[in-house]
């Protein structure tokens, strides 16, 4: 099976609460907390799964599996 999902996208920075009290979340501890829970990533886009104030909120979309 496949596991999709979408989060906001911290950009260079590391995982964070923002000012808009959304956790921004960093690609490097994406892939370190899928490889320790035995996943690979599969795919990752750039793209926005919302919008705040009329404006869309940068994110990814990542798709995993299990390793082996």
């Amino acid at each position: 099976g496949f596991f999709a999902f979408t989060v906001q996208d911290a950009g260079e920075g590391p995982s964070r609460v923002g000012a808009d009290l959304r956790v921004h979340h960093a690609a490097a501890d994406l892939l370190r907390w899928a490889r320790e829970s035995g996943f690979v990533i599969l795919h990752c886009a750039q793209v926005s799964a919302r919008r705040d104030r009329g404006e869309p909120v940068p994110g990814a979309l990542y798709v995993l599996s299990r390793d082996g």
